[in-house]
């Protein structure tokens, strides 16, 4: 952090660690209010914070918000953070591989994600009008699963964009269908785990699948 931050001085560190303490309980609140937190949000905390502070360290609060802009460490409301796109990447090349993906929820869900099931992502789109991403998703029910299930499992959330006055304005809500296409900070805030299979291209799994069409019983350990 001193490297990357405070362009290694020393004292700007100490100066912001020890004005953080002096106001731990509001930064507390600050993230217990705003489970998405935007630099918006962040930077005008701050500066509120600042006018309520006595000597408050002018130049350490001022590279911790230019580090904000530069790296694009927080997101905005119109612009993903890098870490944001930094996973929108990642899943899109692992889908272009054919790389099965599959994604665990949190232990607290959003309404309309079930937190005991295991979601396979199947599709990554952008949109052409707002340039937001998105990633499709299909859990483990049936399209047409039983009716009385409903009251039971939700199929998932689902976002969707719509023209309004000329604003494309975003609408998420949980749904009952199986396949489901998630914004992508939605679906970041949403699920805690990604894993990532081997490659359906891979030269060495298409080898052995040949194998097992001829000798179905290799590569299979039998249980008694």
């Amino acid at each position: 952090m001193r490297q990357y931050v405070f362009d290694n001085h020393q004292e700007l560190l100490d100066a912001w660690w020890n004005w953080v303490h002096l106001n731990q309980k509001n930064f507390e609140q600050l993230l217990k209010n705003h489970l998405f937190l935007t630099k918006k949000t962040f930077t005008t905390f701050m500066r509120e914070q600042m006018s309520n502070s006595i000597n408050p360290p002018v130049k350490a609060i001022a590279s911790v918000e230019q580090w904000l802009d530069e790296y694009g460490i927080l997101p905005e409301e119109n612009k993903y953070s890098y870490d944001e796109i930094k996973l929108f990447l990642s899943l899109k090349n692992a889908h272009e591989e054919q790389r099965p993906i599959v994604c665990s929820p949190k232990e607290d869900p959003p309404e309309g994600i079930t937190m005991q099931h295991t979601y396979a992502l199947i599709g990554i789109k952008e949109s052409k009008i707002s340039h937001r991403k998105f990633v499709i998703l299909r859990n483990p029910h049936h399209e047409n699963r039983n009716w009385f299930s409903h009251y039971f499992f939700y199929g998932g959330r689902h976002s969707i964009e719509r023209q309004e006055n000329g604003t494309t304005m975003l609408t998420i809500s949980p749904v009952k269908r199986s396949t489901i296409t998630m914004e992508l900070r939605d679906f970041a805030h949403s699920f805690a785990y990604i894993d990532c299979g081997r490659s359906l291209q891979n030269k060495e799994l298409c080898k052995q699948h040949a194998e097992n069409l001829h000798h179905p019983n290799q590569g299979f350990e039998h249980i008694s």
